[in-house]
């Protein structure tokens, strides 16, 4: 886990603003909706940027283990 995807857990806690969404081969960052419906404003909100995690899958459950201090590895 890179120092970026830290910041962006850190950011993304206890956050109204950020959430993540999980895929089975791929964890990205985007900001909460705050239109009703996907308009063009949406789209155009804060640069309509998405952070995407450098890691994905069990790499990413066993390095957000470790980062929260719990010894893991993949069998």
């Amino acid at each position: 886990m890179n120092e970026r995807d830290k910041l962006w857990l850190e950011k993304c806690k206890n956050s109204d603003k950020y959430e993540i969404t999980v895929d089975n081969d791929c964890i990205w960052v985007s900001e909460v909706n705050p239109y009703e419906e996907d308009t063009k404003e949406w789209y155009a909100f804060d640069g309509g940027e998405n952070y995407t995690f450098s890691t994905w899958g069990e790499e990413f459950i066993i390095e957000l283990l470790k980062l929260i201090g719990i010894k893991a590895d993949r069998c």
